[in-house]
């Protein structure tokens, strides 16, 4: 799956809000930069971050009808004009993990 944090999506918003006109060479429809992580990769990650007790509550139920509609998605495109608009991709999903403990769970 294609990612991106809440917080580099609020970034990359503001960025294609406030880009002057001249900026938009390739029109108003921009590929913001992401990463590629399956859900495995996720669940490594949050292993990572939080531990095997948080980890072991994932359950996975695969859905045919989700899974047809996912599996349609791009997984990796070439987001170039994204990042020549200043926007960036998250480092990896342990940081994603991170960002949401810190801005969801230490309120």
């Amino acid at each position: 799956m294609w990612l991106l944090s809440p917080r580099r999506v609020i970034e990359s918003l503001l960025l294609g809000h406030e880009a002057p006109a001249a900026a938009l060479t390739q029109g108003r429809s921009v590929n913001v930069p992401g990463i590629s992580v399956t859900v495995g990769g996720m669940v490594d990650a949050l292993r990572r971050v939080a531990g095997d007790a948080v980890a072991a509550r994932v359950r996975f139920a695969p859905d045919p009808a989700i899974q047809r509609i996912v599996q349609t998605w791009p997984r990796d495109f070439d987001p170039a004009y994204g990042r020549s608009l200043g926007m960036r991709a998250d480092v990896d999903f342990d940081a994603i993990v991170h960002q949401y403990i810190d801005d969801e769970l230490r309120t």
